[in-house]
């Protein structure tokens, strides 16, 4: 009985301070209300910092439902380190697996494999992308050769 009550409660509040209208908000001033089976998005990091500072993650081998993920951008340096950054989503949701390093001559390919910790199949995680970066030491600096992800030759 209790436990209902508190329920009734907290959906009233939830109710209650949904239904006003921001005075500096959508909607100020107009009748016009936004399309409530419309679709909203946003690109990572769009109307927050520019330049947002990565987290840096390594491979934690053992995930369960592995997929190969894009990256999106890298920065080599003269001692083969390879600073490779992609947009992801939480831990334990999404964790980096593994990261399958091919090098030749003219160029190398990196493939970021990602999955879900085990045991986390009930786990909520919120939808909201991070960027996050992983750091390769190559064999031998990269030089001018091509760099490519591998993710593209691995997804349907």
């Amino acid at each position: 009985m209790h436990t209902k009550l508190v329920a009734s409660l907290m959906l009233t509040v939830v109710l209650a301070t949904g239904c006003g209208k921001d005075s500096d908000g959508p909607g100020a001033g107009s009748s016009a209300s936004p399309d409530p089976d419309g679709v909203v998005s946003s690109t990572p990091g769009a109307g927050g910092d520019p330049n947002p500072s990565p987290s840096y993650t390594q491979p934690q081998p053992g995930q369960e439902d592995v997929r190969a993920i894009g990256w999106d951008s890298y920065n080599a340096d003269q001692k083969g380190r390879l600073y490779v950054s992609y947009y992801s989503g939480v831990e334990p949701c999404y964790v980096l697996d593994r990261i399958d390093v091919v090098e030749r001559e003219t160029k190398v390919t990196v493939t970021l494999w990602e999955g879900r910790a085990p045991g986390s199949e009930d786990v909520a995680c919120i939808e909201i992308a991070e960027l996050k970066t992983t750091v390769i030491q190559l064999e031998e600096p990269l030089g001018d050769r091509k760099l490519l992800d591998g993710a593209a030759k691995h997804q349907k």
